[in-house]
């Protein structure tokens, strides 16, 4: 075997990730939420506070990032490329938590490349969504959690999971899963307690550091409703068939690294040659991530992201369980072939879905930009993206178009749907972009715009002069 510093090995999953998610990188849109957190981060560069000049229901820490990555290079290109460094992060530290708990360097390789395939196949995992960072968090704190055993640590312990939850609510399912795994480790549950007293402490810490600045400029209210109500509105009503179909459907669409999955955790509930702890913490983890998934009853596909490293860590198990396995020869060649069949199929499954229809919006966008400045509004219900390529004024703080034209949405964001359409005409954006028509407004465009161009379902009107 090939023994690489683990300073190269972590490069490697880096530049993994990327190649399998190559064609990923191109499309300016993949869907909805990733270009409402980049159209956030970017108003905030220009002074415009989350929750209070733009409204999303997401934790502060994907727009922290993302502003972040635009202050390097305004790109949706480039959100995406670091993205898939998070991504081979993960991928990297899968890896380092497998050999620990297993001391079998290829397994560990194989379960930790299994995370970067498996996010880059489907649609779900190409955009850059909250769950990716959260889960790099909580696996970054397990990690860490495996070589703690000083107070200090487990204070690092709960300030990395603490800034998990600035990206989603849901890693409090994964807290819970190492939470449970610790106890089972420990002498003494006293001990146990105070260990967890202590990361609790370093779990606060973000969220009120957050809290206290949107406190000191004044806007508590609007961060808390931001926060806590609107997600409080926003959970539907749970069904069990719903919840099974969901559930059915990733395993099928990964049919045969689940068939592994699941004949690794029989032999991991059976603990045959594993120890109590590690049983309890991937079987504990698995089924937590699921409640977590579930918990909301919005049947997401990008909530899937959460159960991946779980899923992976088994999976990765059933070599353990394959004597075959040790007697093949890994050469360097069958291992690139096998990344290069591996990058071809997650590529091509990118291009094949994100390729097969054209997108307007890029071309939408360069006519309004070489017809405006900085100063003129442009409003859109189709792809949000638009403001950020054309580089306009937003007429509403709702960015995400769906706010006003989804009931459920409308309802939990409190938003009166009839005043806000008033309030962004009387703006008088210089260009409007229709997917569907807004009834209210087709007395003033028909007096005060012409289409300009068609694409497909989206109209294009601008304002007459």
């Amino acid at each position: 075997m090939y023994h690489f510093k683990h300073s190269t090995i972590f490069l490697i999953f880096c530049l993994l990730a990327v190649f399998f998610r190559l064609t990923s990188f191109l499309p300016v849109v993949i869907d909805h939420d990733e270009s409402t957190y980049i159209i956030i981060a970017d108003q905030w560069m220009q002074g415009v506070l989350p929750y209070v000049g733009t409204l999303d229901v997401k934790p502060i820490g994907i727009y922290g990032v993302f502003y972040g990555f635009l202050s390097i290079i305004k790109s949706v290109w480039f959100i995406r490329f670091m993205t898939a460094l998070v991504i081979g992060s993960t991928g990297f530290l899968m890896y380092r938590i497998y050999f620990q708990l297993f001391q079998n360097r290829w397994q560990s390789l194989i379960a930790g490349t299994l995370y970067l395939w498996l996010i880059s196949l489907h649609k779900w995992g190409w955009s850059a969504n909250t769950e990716i960072y959260f889960v790099l968090c909580s696996v970054l704190a397990l990690w860490v959690l495996l070589q703690s055993n000083k107070l200090s640590q487990y204070f690092i312990v709960g300030l990395i999971l603490g800034v998990g939850f600035l990206f989603k609510y849901h890693i409090v399912f994964d807290i819970l899963a190492f939470v449970i795994f610790d106890l089972f480790r420990r002498i003494s549950w006293k001990n146990w307690l105070t260990h967890w007293s202590i990361a609790f402490a370093g779990f606060l810490l973000p969220y009120t550091i957050v809290a206290f600045l949107y406190y000191s400029a004044n806007h508590l209210d609007a961060y808390v409703f931001a926060t806590y109500t609107i997600p409080s509105q926003y959970a539907s009503d749970f069904s069990m068939g719903k919840a099974l179909g969901f559930f059915g459907e990733y395993f099928l669409s990964f049919a045969p690294i689940s068939l592994a999955y699941f004949y690794s955790l029989y032999f991991l509930l059976k603990r045959s040659h594993i120890e109590k702890e590690t049983a309890i913490l991937l079987s504990g983890w698995s089924l937590l991530a699921w409640l977590g998934i579930l918990s909301t009853g919005k049947l997401y596909f990008h909530y899937y992201i959460q159960f991946l490293p779980p899923f992976c860590l088994v999976a990765g198990l059933v070599p353990q369980f394959w004597s075959k396995l040790n007697s093949i020869r890994f050469s360097l060649r069958k291992v690139v072939a096998a990344i290069i069949i591996a990058a071809l199929i997650s590529n091509g499954s990118q291009y094949l879905q994100l390729f097969k229809k054209n997108d307007p919006t890029k071309e939408i966008a360069s006519i309004i930009r070489a017809d405006t400045d900085t100063n003129d509004y442009v409003y859109t219900n189709d792809k949000n993206i638009l403001y950020f390529l054309s580089g306009t004024k937003i007429p509403t703080k709702y960015v995400h178009t769906s706010l006003l034209y989804k009931d459920d949405l409308a309802e939990a964001y409190e938003i009166d749907r009839n005043s806000e359409l008033e309030r962004i005409i009387k703006t008088n954006p210089a260009y409007i972009v229709l997917r569907e028509p807004v009834p209210q407004w087709q007395a003033i465009i028909e007096e005060s715009y012409q289409s300009v161009q068609q694409f497909a379902e989206v109209t294009l009107y601008r304002r007459n002069e």
